[in-house]
């Protein structure tokens, strides 16, 4: 069973290179939200992987800490 507070989840914004200010307005959610932005369009697969790779680095340098 894990136990998990939900103040430790992290949500994860992928902005693939839009012009429409929604990187600046997603910022101001607040904390617990990691924003990647990438510097041109990869697609909805290249977006996601760029995302899944960021929250991968997270989860080893978190590794050991969290209580299962």
């Amino acid at each position: 069973m894990f136990s998990t507070a939900l103040s430790e989840l992290l949500t994860f914004f992928v902005d693939n290179a839009s012009s429409d200010g929604s990187v600046e307005a997603i910022k101001n959610l607040g904390a617990n939200l990691q924003i990647v932005e990438n510097k041109e369009n990869l697609g909805f697969a290249g977006g996601h992987d760029a995302g899944l790779a960021v929250a991968r680095r997270i989860s080893k340098m978190s590794e050991g800490r969290q209580e299962l």
